[in-house]
């Protein structure tokens, strides 16, 4: 991978629900001296800023009592993952998300929905007019959101949580003059739980304070068998990146497992040895039981 300045660059921020990836930008572009970049994709806005997901979700939390739904999120009942799931999927695959056009946040029509699907696979690499532009779902209003900062050679950061290789991504022939920049966050298994939870509480309140004005809640799995088996597969992908990489792309590690405190880099693949690829199951320790034994 070229260290050029002048060459663009692509951040790509791996890791778990809650670890810190939003973060990651400015010290790995500190430590490369490389400018800080506000163009971010990342599904997951898309999504949340979508009105049919606000919609979906006030009109399931006006359903039962606030003291319910703070039970609800703190048990991390398994039916209440389920419904928000629902939520966030049929709102990222089967609603308008191009936010100039009047029908933003509606379902799509059927001869909406067969245009997606054909084009699904087009986005990344064909040029669609604004017309066209206006009856794409949140998945194909990403990619081509991604596509046109490909195409004017910006530098962005691409937020994932890392459980497989993004070859879809990498093998873009316009970003062969890309750095590729690969970052992982690391930070206890069951401090993340507790974090998630915590963050999940809190976003709930607020929106019920204010359903209008404030972001509507997620609810990240905090089941522990089903989080640890996510988290054992991105330390998978991330290490056979390290083993495989031959300088090819830049990869990081960050320890972000000491709260109120900056992240600390921990692996640079230009400087460390493979060898310490175990530093993130260090780091993560997904043997380690979560549930507190009295």
């Amino acid at each position: 991978m070229s260290s050029s300045s002048k060459n663009p660059y692509l951040l790509i921020t791996m890791g778990p629900t809650g670890s810190g990836k939003s973060s990651l930008i400015k010290p790995v572009c500190e430590h490369l001296k490389l400018p800080i970049t506000k163009n971010k994709v990342l599904i997951d806005d898309l999504v949340v800023d979508n009105p049919y997901y606000r919609k979906k979700v006030k009109e399931f939390l006006d359903t039962k009592s606030h003291d319910e739904l703070i039970k609800l999120f703190e048990k991390g009942d398994t039916g209440l993952q389920k419904t928000f799931n629902q939520f966030y999927f049929s709102t990222r695959s089967q609603t308008y998300c191009y936010k100039s056009t009047q029908y933003y946040g509606t379902l799509l029509t059927d001869d909406d929905i067969q245009f997606n699907n054909y084009n699904a696979k087009l986005t990344l690499t064909t040029d669609f007019t604004s017309k066209e532009h206006k009856r794409f779902n949140c998945d194909n209003t990403n990619d081509i959101k991604l596509k046109k900062l490909i195409d004017k050679q910006q530098n962005f950061v691409l937020e994932t949580t890392g459980t497989s290789f993004p070859d879809w991504l990498v093998n873009i022939k316009k970003l062969a003059n890309y750095q590729i920049i690969f970052a992982i966050p690391g930070v206890n298994t069951c401090k993340l739980l507790a974090r998630n939870k915590t963050r999940a509480i809190t976003t709930l309140k607020n929106f019920l304070q204010d359903p209008d004005n404030t972001e509507p809640p997620r609810l990240p799995t905090v089941d522990e068998r089903i989080y640890k088996t996510n988290v054992k597969q991105i330390i998978s992908t991330f290490n056979t990146m390290i083993t495989q990489n031959n300088k090819k792309y830049r990869l990081f590690i960050f320890n972000n497992d000491t709260d109120n405190q900056p992240m600390t880099l921990v692996y640079d693949s230009n400087s460390s040895n493979s060898s310490k690829s175990n530093i993130l199951k260090t780091i993560f320790d997904t043997q380690t039981s979560c549930v507190k034994t009295k």
